[in-house]
């Protein structure tokens, strides 16, 4: 059995050495208390790099149980600033820089606000940022260096090119989607943006777009007024901010996407088969994923969805052993 799923991990890793561009969708839930989704976060990797997209809840937790490479995740770009996209920040800056050793600064880039945001983490954090440090756990990776940006290109090196595109988040604004580009490939991650026009005419055509969801059923929604408090307010409240599947076609459809990929899902009392039915009926004719944590999709020749490898029941990564539980890049 040990040696099945050492033949297990193996397949697994290599599928990513191979890929292009792997996306990792850590955390594929939105604020709401589940069993088996915590909060949205998405690692996209290629080679030499990683980069994350939101940093909610247990997103540590999800980064380990994958096995990356924590001390190299040192690039955080924030849609927004609702608390569900930044309450795993505190563990992610902190516990990966003390347990693992991270050794140099972590960049973030986010909206109006995430310098301020910052800034209390690290108030908040104050205590540890002092007394953690000693001969092996160094100042500089608790360093932060923050940019706070609105749209256009954003990052740019030799592969990579990262650009921000207003999106439209009613009382999470600002916020802000971004577009991914790596070697022929793309990937527009909209974050928890209702409809927005603006991506189809800057981001297409692309190989992904990435979008939420947010799915009371139409039965629910034509039924309002029926239903007691809170249920009316807060449906109405949350879908002038969020993507129904009807919104979220018509972004996959205006991006060109050839994939459609839905994270941060909040699903009420529709199925997974009423969403895709839904964006079908849409007229999205491209292939449809509603994504589980941990899941991770390749992007290369073809796009290709996989799934995470086991997680054994004793997993503990700590400072003596992380260098052999962690992928070595």
């Amino acid at each position: 059995m040990k040696f099945f799923m050492q033949v297990v991990v193996l397949t697994a890793l290599a599928l990513q050495v191979q890929a292009e561009v792997v996306v990792h969708f850590l955390g594929t839930g939105g604020p709401e208390i589940t069993k088996n989704r915590l909060g949205v976060a998405t690692l996209v990797e290629v080679p030499g790099n990683k980069f994350l997209f939101d940093a909610g809840r247990g997103v540590l937790q999800r980064m380990g149980e994958s096995r990356i490479n924590l001390p190299l995740v040192r690039n955080v770009f924030l849609t927004h600033l609702h608390s569900d996209h930044i309450e795993g920040l505190p563990s992610l800056w902190m516990t990966s820089w003390f347990i693992t050793k991270r050794n140099a600064p972590m960049s973030f880039w986010g909206p109006p606000g995430t310098i301020q945001m910052i800034d209390g983490l690290q108030a908040f954090m104050s205590h540890d940022v002092v007394a953690r440090v000693n001969p092996v756990v160094k100042p500089i990776g608790i360093r932060t260096i923050v940019k706070e940006i609105t749209e256009g290109i954003i990052f740019e090196d030799k592969t990579v090119r990262i650009s921000a595109i207003t999106a439209e988040h009613g009382d999470g604004n600002p916020a802000v989607a971004y577009l991914f580009e790596y070697g022929g490939h793309s990937v527009l991650l909209t974050g928890d943006s209702t409809y927005t026009p603006t991506f189809g005419r800057v981001a297409r055509p692309v190989d992904v777009t990435i979008c939420n969801v947010y799915a009371p059923s139409l039965a629910l929604v034509a039924n309002l007024d029926e239903l007691e408090e809170p249920i009316p307010t807060v449906v109405r409240a949350v879908s002038e901010k969020l993507a129904s599947p009807e919104q979220a076609a018509q972004m996959f459809i205006e991006t060109g996407a050839k994939v459609g990929v839905f994270t941060h899902n909040i699903f009420y009392d529709s199925s997974a088969d009423d969403i895709m039915q839904r964006v079908r009926k849409a007229g999205f004719l491209g292939e449809i994923h509603i994504a589980n944590d941990r899941e991770y999709m390749t992007i290369g020749a073809e796009i290709r969805f996989h799934q995470p490898m086991p997680v054994p029941d004793d997993l503990e990564i700590n400072s003596l052993n992380f260098k052999e539980v962690l992928r070595a890049d």
